[in-house]
């Protein structure tokens, strides 16, 4: 399945709002900003618009976190049921997660994608979007010749998160009247009828990952990962 990323400098962790673009993802989408008497991202809209159904989707077993919210004006919405949004909502909405782990949490991403924007084929990829918090560890740039992938500036110097067991974080969308990505879902999708958040990647204090699923822990080159089981993480 094709997806269309758009990073978004969103992610906040409590109080603290980070701005970035992951460094390892070599993705992009440029943003189109749009006047229509229907949409403008942040402006009033001259019909009401459909109701929204928000769903999660967490591949494998036993992950080690928890989705504790979705929220639209830092008000819980349910989940699985369609919900009433006004315009503007992209920027107003927000994920919760908690570490359910017994290890600290440095790194968390997730994927909010909006499925009627594309086909899912590479001529028609469904728009997303990326946010994460914190920085990955040295060892996810590890090759297996020992080596490492460059590293970005902007991955070196994002702020830290040490996120204890039973802890969370908070994803945020950016509320600069100059983000696009509204507009964007709407100029594709014609009508926004459901919304997936997706869990992604996280690493924890001793390195090691949950992605998409699979566990694993750090080892040297040349095999760089090891896979583990849920119980063995």
């Amino acid at each position: 399945m094709q997806r269309r990323n758009r990073f978004r400098p969103c992610v906040e962790r409590e109080k603290s709002m980070t701005k970035t673009l992951k460094s390892w993802l070599c993705l992009a989408f440029a943003g189109i900003l749009i006047s229509s008497s229907q949409m403008v991202c942040g402006q009033a809209s001259s019909s009401p618009l459909p109701d929204i159904t928000f769903s999660t989707h967490i591949p494998g077993r036993q992950p080690p976190f928890k989705i504790v919210q979705v929220l639209i004006d830092n008000k819980p919405i349910p989940l699985d049921v369609p919900v009433s949004v006004s315009p503007g909502w992209v920027n107003r909405l927000a994920i919760v997660i908690q570490n359910a782990s017994k290890k600290e949490m440095i790194y968390g991403e997730i994927i909010v994608e909006f499925p009627e924007t594309g086909t899912g084929e590479s001529n028609k990829p469904i728009l997303t979007t990326v946010n994460f918090l914190g920085r990955q560890p040295s060892h996810a740039f590890l090759r297996r010749d020992g080596t490492s992938r460059p590293v970005s500036d902007v991955m070196l110097h994002h702020p830290e998160i040490h996120i204890p067991p039973g802890g969370t974080m908070r994803f945020t969308f950016d509320a600069n009247p100059n983000n696009t990505l509204e507009a964007d879902v709407y100029r594709l999708a014609g009508t926004v009828h459901k919304v997936t958040v997706l869990p992604r990647t996280f690493f924890f204090a001793d390195e090691s990952t949950w992605q998409g699923g699979w566990f694993a822990i750090p080892e040297p080159p040349p095999v760089v990962w090891r896979e583990v089981s849920p119980d063995g993480f």
